[in-house]
């Protein structure tokens, strides 16, 4: 008797489990999207605002235009954002500095943004800049029999001298003919030193190029901070949603009181070929 009653019970939780329950999307609040940038290069740096409704994955994310927006540094500097009236769509989530601006190394920064009541910060240093020393090209034998693109066949190799006395962090963005070949939100080129010795020569970037293409190369020199957020944002992007994956997570941030995203500082340093 006491089996039949447990198996009733059973059946009951079952079926209790599956009913759906629909949330009241009323009651829940949109989260706050922060991606910013403070560099050493005055027309790279910005602010990027955006509201995204938790647990949707059909809802656009909404534009913030009414946020009060400043970036302070540690040596006394002080800088405002002012929202940026685009044209196009995706222009009304930005805001540029009032005044051209370069971010100096050893400083730390720290944005401020004042939206809807609520106070968000974040902070990030900016590092000492690590050049590049050169590009050159050469042909790819293997890709040369086989292009995946027809007639992009020689691959950039990149030589610099990197630092022996720190633990350092890089993002890479590569450029063919102006337009960049690795999107954000596609692919994110990051790397640690671990494997690097005092002078990096000639390794090749991920990308083929043809004969008089213009290559650009930046290398970003990043905290430890941004490059884990950079490492978490790239799993969630190569995640498939499939039966073996691991359950999406946000990326590990820098900003405070419940808001997602990252505020980048960092040093960015670039060369150019024309492929030869």
């Amino acid at each position: 008797m006491k089996n039949i009653f447990y198996s009733i019970i059973a059946v009951i939780l079952l079926v209790g489990c599956d009913e759906p329950y629909e949330l009241d999307a009323s009651q829940i609040k949109p989260i706050l999207v922060i991606e910013g940038a403070f560099t050493n290069r005055a027309d790279q740096n910005y602010v990027k605002l955006s509201l995204i409704a938790p647990f949707s994955s059909v809802t656009p994310p909404e534009s913030v235009t009414d946020a009060i927006i400043t970036v302070d540094g540690s040596d006394g500097s002080s800088l405002n954002f002012t929202h940026y009236s685009g044209t196009n769509a995706d222009s009304a989530s930005f805001y540029l500095p009032d005044l051209p601006s370069e971010a100096q190394a050893g400083v730390t920064y720290t944005l401020t943004i004042l939206h809807s009541g609520k106070q968000y910060k974040a902070s990030d240093s900016l590092l000492e800049a690590v050049p590049i020393d050169s590009l050159t090209s050469q042909i790819n034998p293997f890709e040369f029999n086989d292009p995946w693109q027809e007639g992009e066949y020689y691959e950039i190799l990149l030589y610099f001298g990197e630092p022996q006395d720190s633990d350092d962090f890089y993002r890479f963005k590569f450029f063919k003919n102006g337009k960049i070949e690795n999107p954000f939100g596609s692919t994110i080129y990051i790397t640690d030193d671990s494997f690097f010795g005092p002078q990096v020569d000639g390794i090749p970037i991920p990308e083929y190029y043809a004969e008089s293409d213009t290559a650009i190369v930046e290398m970003l020199h990043i905290s430890r901070n941004a490059y884990l957020y950079y490492y978490d944002l790239r799993a969630v992007l190569g995640n498939d949603g499939g039966m073996f994956s691991p359950p999406p997570a946000n990326p590990r941030t820098n900003v405070d009181n419940g808001a997602v995203g990252f505020f980048l500082v960092a040093n960015i340093e670039s060369d150019t070929i024309i492929v030869k």
